[in-house]
Protein backbone atom coordinates (compact mmCIF):
# COMPACT_ATOMS: atom_id res chain seq x y z
CA UNK A 1 0.00 0.00 0.00
CA UNK A 2 3.11 2.69 0.97
CA UNK A 3 4.06 1.41 -2.68
CA UNK A 4 0.88 1.53 -4.88
CA UNK A 5 -0.08 5.39 -2.32
CA UNK A 6 3.28 7.19 -2.17
CA UNK A 7 2.70 7.13 1.80
CA UNK A 8 5.64 7.62 3.82
CA UNK A 9 5.67 5.77 7.14
CA UNK A 10 8.35 7.33 9.99
CA UNK A 11 8.87 4.27 12.50
CA UNK A 12 10.55 4.38 15.88
CA UNK A 13 13.78 2.80 16.20
CA UNK A 14 13.18 1.11 19.48
CA UNK A 15 14.59 1.85 23.45
CA UNK A 16 16.84 -1.71 23.12
CA UNK A 17 20.06 0.08 23.17
CA UNK A 18 22.79 0.72 23.07
CA UNK A 19 23.19 -2.55 22.01
CA UNK A 20 23.83 -3.87 18.23
CA UNK A 21 21.30 -5.94 16.06
CA UNK A 22 18.32 -4.47 18.81
CA UNK A 23 15.87 -3.31 16.28
CA UNK A 24 13.06 -5.03 16.09
CA UNK A 25 12.14 -7.13 13.32
CA UNK A 26 8.80 -6.12 11.80
CA UNK A 27 7.27 -9.67 10.38
CA UNK A 28 3.96 -8.22 8.67
CA UNK A 29 7.03 -5.87 6.68
CA UNK A 30 10.22 -7.91 6.59
CA UNK A 31 11.88 -5.36 3.71
CA UNK A 32 11.15 -1.87 6.20
CA UNK A 33 15.13 -1.06 6.92
CA UNK A 34 15.72 -0.90 3.15
CA UNK A 35 12.57 0.47 1.56
CA UNK A 36 12.57 4.05 0.19
CA UNK A 37 9.05 4.61 1.92
CA UNK A 38 10.05 3.69 5.29
CA UNK A 39 12.00 5.48 7.74
CA UNK A 40 13.18 4.32 10.71
CA UNK A 41 13.94 7.00 13.75
CA UNK A 42 16.88 7.04 16.49
CA UNK A 43 17.12 9.88 19.42
CA UNK A 44 19.61 12.42 20.11
CA UNK A 45 20.31 14.53 22.77
CA UNK A 46 22.07 17.87 22.16
CA UNK A 47 23.73 20.07 24.73
CA UNK A 48 21.02 22.90 24.08
CA UNK A 49 18.44 19.98 25.13
CA UNK A 50 20.62 19.47 28.25
CA UNK A 51 21.16 22.67 29.23
CA UNK A 52 16.79 22.95 29.12
CA UNK A 53 16.37 19.44 30.48
CA UNK A 54 18.80 19.85 33.37
CA UNK A 55 19.46 23.69 34.27
CA UNK A 56 20.82 23.17 37.63
CA UNK A 57 24.03 20.79 36.32
CA UNK A 58 26.72 21.38 35.20
CA UNK A 59 27.17 22.69 31.72
CA UNK A 60 28.84 21.25 28.99
CA UNK A 61 29.26 21.64 25.36
CA UNK A 62 29.45 19.25 22.90
CA UNK A 63 28.18 17.42 19.37
CA UNK A 64 24.92 15.72 19.57
CA UNK A 65 25.76 12.15 20.62
CA UNK A 66 22.86 9.61 20.51
CA UNK A 67 20.64 8.29 23.01
CA UNK A 68 22.02 5.55 24.93
CA UNK A 69 18.65 4.02 24.97
CA UNK A 70 18.65 3.79 21.11
CA UNK A 71 18.28 0.55 19.42
CA UNK A 72 20.76 -0.01 16.74
CA UNK A 73 21.79 -1.87 13.48
CA UNK A 74 22.85 -3.54 12.01
CA UNK A 75 19.97 -6.05 10.66
CA UNK A 76 20.99 -9.74 10.78
CA UNK A 77 18.64 -10.83 8.55
CA UNK A 78 19.32 -8.64 4.88
CA UNK A 79 22.36 -6.92 6.13
CA UNK A 80 20.95 -3.36 6.35
CA UNK A 81 22.08 -0.60 8.24
CA UNK A 82 18.95 0.13 10.18
CA UNK A 83 18.48 3.27 11.20
CA UNK A 84 17.55 6.08 8.63
CA UNK A 85 17.77 9.36 10.91
CA UNK A 86 17.96 10.62 14.28
CA UNK A 87 16.23 13.59 15.80
CA UNK A 88 15.81 14.97 19.03
CA UNK A 89 13.71 12.53 21.48
CA UNK A 90 13.53 14.22 24.66
CA UNK A 91 10.31 16.72 25.37
CA UNK A 92 8.66 18.55 28.69
CA UNK A 93 5.21 17.91 28.61
CA UNK A 94 1.87 18.51 30.49
CA UNK A 95 1.43 15.61 32.99
CA UNK A 96 -2.51 14.18 33.25
CA UNK A 97 -4.98 16.60 35.09
CA UNK A 98 -4.53 13.86 38.47
CA UNK A 99 -0.97 14.57 38.77
CA UNK A 100 0.42 16.98 41.32
CA UNK A 101 3.60 18.18 38.72
CA UNK A 102 3.46 20.98 36.72
CA UNK A 103 4.98 18.95 34.00
CA UNK A 104 6.98 16.44 33.21
CA UNK A 105 10.49 15.05 30.87
CA UNK A 106 9.20 12.13 28.50
CA UNK A 107 12.07 10.70 26.07
CA UNK A 108 12.32 7.65 23.54
CA UNK A 109 12.85 6.89 20.14
CA UNK A 110 8.63 7.11 20.34
CA UNK A 111 9.30 11.48 20.75
CA UNK A 112 11.65 11.62 18.14
CA UNK A 113 9.39 9.92 15.46
CA UNK A 114 6.35 12.54 15.26
CA UNK A 115 9.45 15.19 15.05
CA UNK A 116 10.42 13.66 11.81
CA UNK A 117 6.55 12.58 11.26
CA UNK A 118 5.57 16.73 12.03
CA UNK A 119 8.59 17.80 9.90
CA UNK A 120 8.60 16.16 6.57
CA UNK A 121 4.28 16.99 6.81
CA UNK A 122 5.60 20.71 6.50
CA UNK A 123 8.31 19.43 4.12
CA UNK A 124 5.27 18.44 1.91
CA UNK A 125 3.08 21.25 2.37
CA UNK A 126 5.83 23.62 1.90
CA UNK A 127 6.73 21.50 -1.71
CA UNK A 128 2.71 21.53 -2.66
CA UNK A 129 2.52 25.46 -1.71
CA UNK A 130 5.46 26.07 -4.51
CA UNK A 131 3.88 23.53 -7.17
CA UNK A 132 7.40 21.14 -6.69
CA UNK A 133 6.34 17.76 -7.90
CA UNK A 134 7.72 15.12 -5.37
CA UNK A 135 7.80 11.45 -4.87
CA UNK A 136 8.82 9.21 -1.53
CA UNK A 137 12.09 8.77 -3.39
CA UNK A 138 13.09 12.07 -3.76
CA UNK A 139 12.02 13.21 -0.13
CA UNK A 140 14.43 10.30 1.28
CA UNK A 141 16.91 11.40 -1.36
CA UNK A 142 16.74 15.17 0.31
CA UNK A 143 16.75 14.17 3.48
CA UNK A 144 19.56 11.64 2.97
CA UNK A 145 21.95 14.46 1.48
CA UNK A 146 21.13 17.61 3.49
CA UNK A 147 21.34 15.22 6.89
CA UNK A 148 24.09 16.33 9.34
CA UNK A 149 26.24 13.57 10.71
CA UNK A 150 28.52 14.59 13.66
CA UNK A 151 32.39 14.11 12.62
CA UNK A 152 33.21 11.03 14.20
CA UNK A 153 29.97 9.16 14.77
CA UNK A 154 28.88 5.94 13.43
CA UNK A 155 25.83 5.46 10.78
CA UNK A 156 24.92 2.24 12.81
CA UNK A 157 23.66 4.62 15.36
CA UNK A 158 23.14 7.98 13.56
CA UNK A 159 21.73 6.96 10.40
CA UNK A 160 22.37 9.09 7.43
CA UNK A 161 22.24 11.97 10.43
CA UNK A 162 19.89 14.50 11.72
CA UNK A 163 17.33 15.81 9.57
CA UNK A 164 17.53 19.10 8.49
CA UNK A 165 13.92 20.22 6.94
CA UNK A 166 14.80 24.00 5.49
CA UNK A 167 17.73 22.30 3.44
CA UNK A 168 15.98 19.43 2.32
CA UNK A 169 13.39 21.85 0.99
CA UNK A 170 15.94 23.68 -0.73
CA UNK A 171 17.67 21.11 -1.74
CA UNK A 172 14.14 19.56 -3.64
CA UNK A 173 13.58 22.72 -5.08
CA UNK A 174 17.23 23.10 -7.12
CA UNK A 175 16.49 20.05 -8.94
CA UNK A 176 12.54 19.87 -9.26
CA UNK A 177 13.70 20.96 -13.04
CA UNK A 178 16.38 18.40 -13.44
CA UNK A 179 16.26 16.17 -16.36
CA UNK A 180 16.90 13.46 -14.33
CA UNK A 181 15.38 12.97 -10.47
CA UNK A 182 14.48 9.34 -10.18
CA UNK A 183 11.20 8.62 -9.15
CA UNK A 184 12.41 5.13 -7.68
CA UNK A 185 15.53 4.35 -6.04
CA UNK A 186 18.37 1.65 -7.03
CA UNK A 187 17.82 -1.93 -4.56
CA UNK A 188 20.76 -4.05 -4.24
CA UNK A 189 21.00 -7.56 -3.93
CA UNK A 190 24.37 -9.60 -2.57
CA UNK A 191 25.51 -12.83 -4.40
CA UNK A 192 21.76 -14.06 -5.62
CA UNK A 193 20.54 -14.00 -2.29
CA UNK A 194 18.38 -11.75 -0.12
CA UNK A 195 20.94 -9.60 1.87
CA UNK A 196 20.46 -5.92 0.51
CA UNK A 197 24.25 -5.83 2.94
CA UNK A 198 26.95 -7.65 3.77
CA UNK A 199 27.25 -8.79 6.68
CA UNK A 200 30.49 -11.13 8.19
CA UNK A 201 31.18 -12.79 11.57
CA UNK A 202 34.66 -13.89 11.55
CA UNK A 203 34.57 -17.11 12.82
CA UNK A 204 37.99 -19.28 14.26
CA UNK A 205 40.05 -20.71 11.73
CA UNK A 206 38.04 -19.06 8.57
CA UNK A 207 38.49 -17.37 5.76
CA UNK A 208 39.60 -13.87 6.21
CA UNK A 209 39.41 -12.82 2.58
CA UNK A 210 36.05 -13.21 0.98
CA UNK A 211 34.92 -11.17 -2.54
CA UNK A 212 31.05 -10.31 -3.09
CA UNK A 213 29.01 -9.62 -6.08
CA UNK A 214 26.77 -7.21 -6.27
CA UNK A 215 23.69 -6.65 -8.60
CA UNK A 216 21.77 -3.21 -8.98
CA UNK A 217 18.33 -3.20 -9.66
CA UNK A 218 16.63 0.05 -10.96
CA UNK A 219 14.14 1.58 -13.30
CA UNK A 220 15.27 4.25 -14.78
CA UNK A 221 14.70 2.97 -18.28
CA UNK A 222 16.89 2.88 -21.18
CA UNK A 223 18.95 5.37 -19.88
CA UNK A 224 22.45 4.42 -19.22
CA UNK A 225 23.99 6.37 -15.76
CA UNK A 226 27.77 6.19 -15.67
CA UNK A 227 28.16 5.31 -12.16
CA UNK A 228 31.10 5.58 -9.90
CA UNK A 229 31.66 4.42 -6.26
CA UNK A 230 32.83 5.81 -3.40
CA UNK A 231 33.97 4.38 0.04
CA UNK A 232 32.96 6.14 3.27
CA UNK A 233 34.29 4.43 6.47
CA UNK A 234 34.34 4.93 9.96
CA UNK A 235 36.82 2.40 10.73
CA UNK A 236 40.46 3.58 10.71
CA UNK A 237 41.77 0.39 9.10
CA UNK A 238 41.47 -0.16 5.29
CA UNK A 239 39.34 -3.38 5.20
CA UNK A 240 37.20 -2.93 1.80
CA UNK A 241 38.28 -3.40 -1.88
CA UNK A 242 35.97 -2.17 -4.48
CA UNK A 243 35.53 -2.06 -8.06
CA UNK A 244 35.29 1.87 -9.23
CA UNK A 245 32.60 1.44 -11.90
CA UNK A 246 29.72 -0.50 -13.05
CA UNK A 247 29.50 -3.21 -15.47
CA UNK A 248 26.26 -4.63 -16.32
CA UNK A 249 25.20 -3.16 -13.27
CA UNK A 250 27.03 -5.33 -11.15
CA UNK A 251 30.57 -4.48 -9.23
CA UNK A 252 32.30 -6.66 -7.06
CA UNK A 253 33.11 -5.97 -3.15
CA UNK A 254 36.40 -7.69 -1.47
CA UNK A 255 36.69 -7.82 2.33
CA UNK A 256 39.76 -8.47 4.48
CA UNK A 257 39.55 -9.04 8.30
CA UNK A 258 43.69 -9.78 8.42
CA UNK A 259 44.07 -5.83 10.15
CA UNK A 260 41.13 -5.67 12.18
CA UNK A 261 40.91 -5.36 16.19
CA UNK A 262 39.61 -8.10 17.70
CA UNK A 263 36.19 -7.49 19.40
CA UNK A 264 35.04 -4.64 17.18
CA UNK A 265 32.47 -4.07 15.18
CA UNK A 266 33.36 -2.63 11.51
CA UNK A 267 31.57 -0.42 9.33
CA UNK A 268 31.52 1.00 6.04
CA UNK A 269 29.14 2.19 2.89
CA UNK A 270 29.88 2.07 -0.88
CA UNK A 271 28.10 5.22 -2.47
CA UNK A 272 26.90 4.97 -5.71
CA UNK A 273 26.81 8.39 -8.19
CA UNK A 274 25.79 9.17 -11.14
CA UNK A 275 29.12 10.85 -12.22
CA UNK A 276 26.96 12.84 -14.95
CA UNK A 277 25.11 14.92 -11.77
CA UNK A 278 27.07 14.32 -8.83
CA UNK A 279 25.42 17.46 -6.92
CA UNK A 280 22.58 15.05 -6.42
CA UNK A 281 24.67 13.01 -4.18
CA UNK A 282 24.78 9.31 -3.72
CA UNK A 283 21.50 7.55 -5.18
CA UNK A 284 22.05 4.10 -3.35
CA UNK A 285 24.45 2.75 -0.58
CA UNK A 286 25.90 -0.69 0.39
CA UNK A 287 26.35 -1.27 4.36
CA UNK A 288 28.75 -3.74 5.15
CA UNK A 289 29.22 -4.95 8.75
CA UNK A 290 32.13 -7.31 9.47
CA UNK A 291 32.73 -8.42 13.36
CA UNK A 292 35.96 -9.93 14.68
CA UNK A 293 34.58 -11.29 18.03
CA UNK A 294 37.53 -11.69 20.53
CA UNK A 295 38.29 -15.08 22.03
CA UNK A 296 39.52 -15.86 25.47
CA UNK A 297 43.18 -16.51 26.08
CA UNK A 298 44.11 -19.96 28.51
CA UNK A 299 45.70 -19.46 31.54
CA UNK A 300 47.03 -22.52 33.35
CA UNK A 301 48.41 -23.03 36.99
CA UNK A 302 49.12 -25.85 39.76
CA UNK A 303 47.65 -26.29 43.31
CA UNK A 304 47.97 -28.64 45.82
CA UNK A 305 44.82 -30.75 46.62
CA UNK A 306 43.83 -32.11 50.03
CA UNK A 307 46.29 -35.22 49.15
CA UNK A 308 48.81 -33.00 48.68
CA UNK A 309 49.29 -33.48 44.78
CA UNK A 310 49.68 -31.25 42.32
CA UNK A 311 46.49 -30.46 40.32
CA UNK A 312 46.90 -28.28 37.08
CA UNK A 313 43.74 -25.98 36.38
CA UNK A 314 42.92 -23.77 33.72
CA UNK A 315 40.73 -20.39 33.32
CA UNK A 316 40.44 -18.52 30.91
CA UNK A 317 40.38 -14.95 30.93
CA UNK A 318 39.78 -11.31 28.24
CA UNK A 319 41.59 -7.75 29.50
CA UNK A 320 40.96 -4.35 27.78
CA UNK A 321 42.16 -0.97 28.96
CA UNK A 322 39.12 1.04 28.35
CA UNK A 323 39.22 5.28 27.46
CA UNK A 324 35.66 6.27 27.61
CA UNK A 325 34.03 9.63 26.94
CA UNK A 326 30.31 10.56 28.65
CA UNK A 327 27.48 9.05 26.40
CA UNK A 328 29.72 7.45 23.72
CA UNK A 329 29.68 3.57 24.49
CA UNK A 330 32.24 0.82 24.50
CA UNK A 331 31.09 -1.90 22.15
CA UNK A 332 33.11 -5.79 22.61
CA UNK A 333 32.30 -8.89 21.33
CA UNK A 334 33.39 -12.03 22.61
CA UNK A 335 32.49 -16.06 22.62
CA UNK A 336 33.41 -17.60 25.46
CA UNK A 337 35.09 -20.69 25.83
CA UNK A 338 33.26 -23.89 24.87
CA UNK A 339 31.02 -25.61 28.40
CA UNK A 340 31.53 -22.24 30.26
CA UNK A 341 28.31 -21.70 31.52
CA UNK A 342 29.44 -18.28 33.53
CA UNK A 343 31.96 -15.72 33.44
CA UNK A 344 32.79 -12.87 36.11
CA UNK A 345 33.36 -9.07 34.58
CA UNK A 346 35.49 -6.88 37.18
CA UNK A 347 36.37 -2.98 36.29
CA UNK A 348 38.37 -1.23 37.96
CA UNK A 349 39.17 2.65 37.74
CA UNK A 350 42.72 3.69 36.69
CA UNK A 351 42.32 7.06 38.17
CA UNK A 352 40.82 9.63 40.87
CA UNK A 353 38.23 11.07 38.68
CA UNK A 354 37.06 14.39 40.14
CA UNK A 355 33.42 13.77 39.69
CA UNK A 356 31.60 10.86 40.45
CA UNK A 357 31.39 8.33 37.38
CA UNK A 358 28.58 5.60 36.48
CA UNK A 359 28.88 2.93 33.92
CA UNK A 360 26.18 1.46 32.52
CA UNK A 361 26.43 -1.92 31.32
CA UNK A 362 24.41 -4.04 28.70
CA UNK A 363 25.27 -7.60 27.60
CA UNK A 364 21.76 -8.71 26.36
CA UNK A 365 18.26 -6.94 26.06
CA UNK A 366 17.36 -7.94 28.92
CA UNK A 367 19.92 -7.11 31.47
CA UNK A 368 21.49 -4.03 32.61
CA UNK A 369 24.10 -3.42 35.98
CA UNK A 370 25.05 0.30 36.99
CA UNK A 371 28.42 0.75 38.68
CA UNK A 372 29.73 3.86 40.33
CA UNK A 373 33.26 4.78 40.74
CA UNK A 374 34.88 7.58 42.73
CA UNK A 375 38.75 6.45 43.69
CA UNK A 376 41.43 4.81 42.39
CA UNK A 377 41.46 1.13 42.09
CA UNK A 378 38.01 1.50 43.09
CA UNK A 379 36.93 -2.34 41.51
CA UNK A 380 33.33 -3.70 40.76
CA UNK A 381 32.60 -7.28 40.39
CA UNK A 382 29.62 -9.17 38.59
CA UNK A 383 28.36 -12.85 36.86
CA UNK A 384 27.24 -13.19 33.84
CA UNK A 385 25.70 -16.13 32.86
CA UNK A 386 26.99 -17.55 29.11
CA UNK A 387 25.18 -20.83 29.12
CA UNK A 388 25.44 -21.33 25.00
CA UNK A 389 28.25 -20.90 22.98
CA UNK A 390 27.98 -18.08 20.51
CA UNK A 391 29.08 -14.16 20.22
CA UNK A 392 28.27 -11.83 23.03
CA UNK A 393 28.62 -8.09 22.89
CA UNK A 394 29.00 -5.78 26.14
CA UNK A 395 28.26 -2.71 25.96
CA UNK A 396 29.73 0.17 28.44
CA UNK A 397 28.66 3.74 29.09
CA UNK A 398 30.29 6.07 31.15
CA UNK A 399 27.52 8.78 32.46
CA UNK A 400 29.26 11.23 34.08
CA UNK A 401 29.33 15.16 34.18
CA UNK A 402 33.06 15.76 33.16
CA UNK A 403 34.38 16.01 29.41
CA UNK A 404 37.50 14.46 30.29
CA UNK A 405 38.49 10.99 28.90
CA UNK A 406 38.45 8.12 31.86
CA UNK A 407 40.44 5.19 31.91
CA UNK A 408 39.35 1.83 32.95
CA UNK A 409 40.55 -1.87 32.96
CA UNK A 410 38.13 -4.69 31.60
CA UNK A 411 39.18 -8.46 32.80
CA UNK A 412 36.29 -11.17 31.85
CA UNK A 413 37.39 -14.18 33.60
CA UNK A 414 35.77 -17.75 32.35
CA UNK A 415 36.08 -20.87 34.25
CA UNK A 416 35.49 -24.14 32.59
Amino acid sequence: MTENYGIIVCKGAGNRGPLHFSLKHIDYCPDIFCSEHWFVIGSIMTAEMEKKLYPYAKQRSHSPVICDYTSRGPQKDNGSRGITFTAPGFAITAPPKWSSSLNQQVHGTSVATPNVTGSIACLLSALKANSVLYSPATIRLALSNTAYLPNGRNKLEFGEGIIQINAAFEFIKTFATNAFVPKTLPQLSISDSNMNGIFLVKEEYKEIIKTFYVKLKHNFGHKQIPWILKLFSTTKTNFIQHSKTLTNNEFSVETDTTSLQPGSINYAEIYGYDSSNLSLGPLFHLPITVIIPERATKNEFFCINTQHSLRELSFYSLRKILFLKNGIPFTFFFIPPFQCIKCEVAITAMERFPISTDLKLRYSTQFSKKLSFCQKNDVRKFIIDTDIEKMWELSITSITRSNDEQKFKLEIFFTC
